[in-house]
């Protein structure tokens, strides 16, 4: 929309998402549940699919063999979070993005991506896709994954 925003924090002590319903006049802080406390752990990406439904992903960068508490759900704006099933694969989530119009979710990061038809209840492994850092989508039957040296790969569901 044109007045919600959100971003996410990690780095320190806590990993919040900043909100805003005004167009950024005004700003709150919440927590969030996922990996946090260090100085490289908290949020890395963060999407909503309307005004109250969203999904963060991030963990800890300095221990990417770990399998963590890597994602959180919202249904009220990004008020409140609750943990949500860690992706398949070990490390943190670096991108991940809503399929346009679903509660379907990918997830990516350097140890893998994965995809959630149930906005991160269940995943399953996207196999042979490691190390790609971002995702979007541009319709509910495509997108794409960007990886480290310029990989791009296209997505179909």
């Amino acid at each position: 929309g044109s007045k919600n925003a959100w971003i996410g924090t990690g780095g320190g002590a806590k990993a919040r998402v900043l909100a805003t319903t005004d167009a950024g006049r005004t700003w709150n802080a919440y927590d969030t549940p996922i990996v946090q406390g260090t100085p490289s752990s908290g949020v890395v990406s963060l999407a909503f699919r309307d005004a109250l439904h969203g999904i963060l992903g991030g963990g800890e960068l300095a221990t990417p063999e770990a399998q963590l508490e890597n994602t959180a759900r919202s249904g009220d704006g990004g008020k409140t979070w609750t943990l949500a099933t860690p992706t398949p694969f070990t490390g943190s989530i670096y991108g991940l993005a809503y399929i346009k119009g679903t509660v379907g979710v990918v997830a990516t990061g350097p140890r893998g991506s994965a995809w959630s038809s149930d906005e991160g209840t269940t995943w399953k492994t996207l196999t042979g896709l490691k190390d790609y850092w971002a995702v979007s989508f541009a319709s509910a039957r495509s997108g794409w994954l960007v990886g480290v040296g310029g990989r791009i790969v296209k997505l179909s569901f």
